[in-house]
């Protein structure tokens, strides 16, 4: 309904142009300048954006625990929009089993239980693996990364919104087997919420 309405509208919208046009040709050039020009501006925006996100990000992987100045930038990143299914997986956790045992202990969990908290989702230029590599943090220790299908995605919103969010995450954990796992409540495409 929403493509039929949109469809419509851009019918209408073409015609009186063209009738517009029609009486002053010479108005489409100048319309059609200020259209690519304000394209050209967008773009240029975005791209120094990325840019001034990567300098300051650096081009060293992030490390498993995270400097006092990340965490204080990462403390007041916005928190992405999420549907409450915790449907987004977190991948490579069995790599960061160490830093899973440390927050268990800290917060004082037992295996076998789930824990709710806020997991940090941070740019990770550096990261030999990946050029578009996205970490996972939850109290400041690194705990996964995004997968591999959704970081492209992921890794260009962060980039043009200073490279770090904020999602609710649900952490199982299960020392014992290394088969910890992180399920972030996050909708794709990625949207902070309003």
């Amino acid at each position: 309904m929403s493509t039929c309405l949109g469809v419509i509208a851009w019918v209408v919208i073409f015609a009186l142009g063209a009738q517009f046009f029609a009486a002053a040709p010479w108005l489409l050039f100048v319309f059609g300048g200020l259209v690519a020009l304000g394209i050209y501006v967008a773009r240029a925006k975005k791209a120094a954006l990325e840019a001034g996100t990567l300098k300051v990000l650096g081009d060293k992987p992030l490390p498993n625990i995270l400097d006092a100045g990340r965490a204080m930038t990462a403390s007041s990143a916005r928190m992405l929009l999420g549907d409450e299914s915790f449907s987004f997986e977190v991948v490579g956790e069995s790599f960061y089993a160490q830093n899973f045992s440390a927050l268990q202990k800290n917060i004082g969990l037992i295996d076998g239980r789930d824990w709710d908290e806020i997991a940090t989702l941070i740019v990770d230029p550096g990261n030999r693996n990946s050029k578009t590599a996205v970490a996972v943090f939850i109290s400041g220790l690194k705990l996964g990364y995004v997968p591999e299908v959704n970081a492209p995605g992921v890794y260009k919103f962060l980039l043009q919104n200073g490279g770090y969010a904020k999602a609710d995450a649900a952490i199982y954990f299960s020392a014992a087997d290394g088969q910890n796992s992180i399920w972030l409540d996050a909708v794709i495409p990625v949207l902070f919420k309003p």
